[in-house]
């Protein structure tokens, strides 16, 4: 998945000032209402808080991944229908430095940001599909999950192309 070009957009308004573009892409839109309604100061959404029900129009563009180290990697407990037929595979139950393809040290880069800094984070980029390898342009948004209501420990991702 080779970056040809992308637009990054980190944080939301979550207490600390900072704010996403209104210009989220419109698909995403279902799971960022869910996941701000699940927020509350200071504590985020937990994992077993979230109900599909609330963006099933957008479900097969989700991922969840697990949170390992603290950041270090990231394990795919769900991968969407819509994701594999983009990319052509599927990495549930493999941990990203696992499946390490072109690219991916951006994409650990990204997903330990979110993890560290307990904020949101939309991005759009042009990238290569596995599938086809044809150029696509995708919009992705990674919001942080909690068990404790403190720490990182999961990632809701959804991603969409765009294009």
């Amino acid at each position: 998945m080779g970056e040809l070009s992308e637009s990054v957009s980190p944080a939301i308004g979550t207490g600390t000032g900072s704010v996403l573009p209104r210009a989220i892409h419109q698909k995403l839109r279902p799971v960022l209402r869910h996941w701000l309604a699940l927020y509350e100061i200071g504590h985020m959404p937990r994992r077993a808080d979230l109900d599909a029900t609330a963006f099933a129009s957008c479900l097969s563009d989700v991922m969840l991944l697990k949170v390992i180290d603290h950041g270090a990697d990231f394990r795919y407990d769900l991968y969407g229908e819509n994701l594999r037929n983009i990319f052509a595979v599927t990495y549930l139950g493999k941990t990203l430095r696992h499946v390490a393809f072109d690219g991916f040290e951006k994409l650990i880069a990204e997903y330990a940001h979110v993890a560290i800094t307990a904020e949101p984070f939309y991005v759009e980029r042009r990238q290569i599909s596995e599938r086809d390898f044809m150029s696509v342009t995708v919009a992705k948004l990674i919001l942080p999950l909690s068990d404790d209501g403190c720490s990182v420990s999961d990632l809701l991702v959804s991603l969409t192309r765009i294009d």
